[in-house]
């Protein structure tokens, strides 16, 4: 009996794969191959980091922030811990009473030196009999000297320790130079006794006590020259509002007739030898090892990102100008701009932090090699554009990189501010020279060439141009000094205000067009500046 084999069964038909499952697969594959190679160009770039951090190390760059530390001076002639001892003696404001009422802030004469009253005139604080003021440090006040006198008699004492440690050739502050703390080489202590010293030349001069004044004006600018290596970002901002207050001050000793030919002498070297220059390039030397060490920490504790300013991003975009109602227009966009913040900022760590940081890195390398080149070379044009961030060297980054997008515009500004003040270090020098030439030879000169070799070794420069600073001797024996100011065009001595309408008074004798010294102010320009401030603080009376 023959059998027939049993058939295999046969096949059931594949069910062909739905659409929604290939396209989860495809969806799968694609991510993965997105995080593959989101985790490429994250580990390229912290390799890109490192090879870069070799680079530096190999041209001898230091990144190590305490190898940067400067060295201390000798404790026999450190100035420091005697000047900021002098500093702890000062009194609390409210201990100070005037017409028997307290004090209500330590409000200084820092802000009232040499205020502007047009754009080429400046009144000068210790003539007026009377000092208008828009903040007054008693209730119901409207003189401001009565305030400066107590607070610099009650300080005679500490200001003269404070000047007496500066006989001390060296200045070292022990501070913590972990990067983890925030430390501060500038004790609030050592900036109200700078403000003191300040009030003081005010007040001297009012009562005709010149020695004193001219003594407590050297401490001033010596202690400048004590601080050109500031160690932080705070730092390097007080070293400069502190030169512009010194600046302001010396122009108040400048109108005081009598002076000699050795006290001014004595004033011009120490101007010349503060280094403004050199205290930026220390400052973004210490930068590098700083935002090592952020970098590092913010990727690995992700909960600071939560500081990140998204308004300060925000704003360093273009923002529309006009009245508040006519920017409301833009809450939605920022409204969105937030939301792609948050989500920026939640990728940053393992996405792109590295990109950012490698950006940053060379970022503040090119502004140092600018700056030492600019340290080198003071005089030169290029230098300076160089400088003011103007350079091809240094590209603006994309929006991606958060932090260095946002150090991109604060660093252009930093170094354009710290030009503008050197700017002002070298009007103040060659002011100081026109008037010892006034001394010897009884008038300004008729050019800024004839202060050479006399009282200066070369006619002076101006940074903003390196041409020489414009300088024009009036009819009525005054002069007109001034810089071409940022633009780089010489306007002929307009010290209006950038951008604002003709007359306008500026808010600083040295923010405008060009960069004017001032003349002091005519008796009818001052009745009109003090009847503008009077208007102003009836706006506020309980300012």
């Amino acid at each position: 009996m023959s059998m027939n084999p049993v058939a295999p069964p046969a096949e059931l038909p594949r069910e062909p794969m739905r659409w929604p499952k290939k396209l989860n697969l495809l969806l799968a594959i694609v991510v993965g191959l997105f995080i593959f190679w989101a985790w490429l160009k994250h580990a390229q770039a912290e390799s890109s980091v490192e090879a870069y951090k070799r680079e530096l190390l190999a041209k001898g760059e230091r990144l190590d922030l305490k190898e940067l530390r400067p060295p201390m001076p000798k404790p026999e002639e450190n100035a420091a811990p005697e000047f900021l001892a002098a500093a702890r003696k000062l009194k609390t404001y409210t201990s100070i009473h005037v017409d028997g009422k307290p004090l209500r802030f330590p409000f200084l004469a820092t802000d009232e030196m040499a205020r502007p009253t047009s754009s080429t005139r400046a009144r000068v604080a210790w003539q007026q009999p009377q000092m208008s003021t828009v903040e007054l440090g008693t209730e119901k006040s409207t003189n401001a000297w009565p305030m400066w006198i107590a607070w610099t008699e009650v300080h005679r004492s500490a200001l003269r320790d404070g000047v007496k440690a500066l006989d001390r050739p060296g200045w070292g502050v022990d501070i913590n130079w972990d990067p983890r703390i925030e430390r501060d080489e500038y004790p609030t202590g050592l900036e109200i006794l700078f403000r003191a010293l300040v009030t003081a030349v005010v007040v001297d001069l009012r009562h005709g006590r010149p020695t004193e004044a001219h003594t407590n004006l050297l401490a001033l600018t010596e202690l400048l020259t004590r601080l050109d290596e500031p160690t932080t970002f705070l730092g390097g901002f007080r070293l400069l509002s502190m030169s512009r207050t010194a600046s302001r001050a010396t122009w108040e000793a400048l109108q005081y007739p009598n002076w000699t030919d050795e006290q001014l002498t004595a004033l011009q070297h120490r101007w010349e030898r503060t280094d403004l220059l050199k205290a930026l390039v220390r400052y973004l030397e210490q930068q590098r090892p700083l935002t090592i060490f952020f970098f590092d920490d913010h990727r690995r504790n992700t909960d600071k990102l939560g500081m990140f300013d998204r308004r300060r991003w925000i704003d360093s975009e273009v923002r529309p100008p006009g009245p508040a109602w006519n920017r409301l227009k833009k809450v939605p966009s920022e409204i969105a701009e937030s939301i792609q913040m948050t989500w920026r900022l939640s990728i940053w760590p393992n996405w792109n932090s590295y990109h950012d940081e490698h950006h940053f890195l060379r970022m503040i390398n090119s502004w140092l090699d600018l700056a030492r080149e600019a340290h080198a070379h003071p005089n030169t044009f290029a230098a300076y554009r160089a400088i003011e961030g103007t350079s091809s060297k240094i590209t603006k980054p994309p929006n991606a990189e958060l932090w260095s997008h946002v150090a991109f515009n604060e660093g252009q500004g930093t170094v354009a501010l710290v030009a503008y003040h050197e700017t002002i270090r070298r009007l103040t020098i060659t002011a100081i020279a026109l008037e010892r030439h006034r001394l010897r030879h009884g008038s300004y000169p008729a050019s800024l060439a004839l202060l050479v070799p006399d009282v200066l070794r070369e006619v002076p420069v101006d940074f903003q141009d390196a041409q020489p600073l414009r300088y024009r001797r009036e009819a009525n024996g005054e002069f007109l000094l001034w810089s071409v100011g940022k633009n780089g065009v010489d306007d002929g001595g307009n010290g209006n205000p950038v951008g604002a309408p003709a007359g306008t008074r500026p808010k600083s004798p040295f923010g405008a067009l060009d960069i004017v010294w001032p003349r002091p102010a005519s008796p009818e320009e001052v009745s009109a500046l003090h009847a503008e401030l009077a208007a102003e603080r009836a706006k506020n009376p309980h300012r």
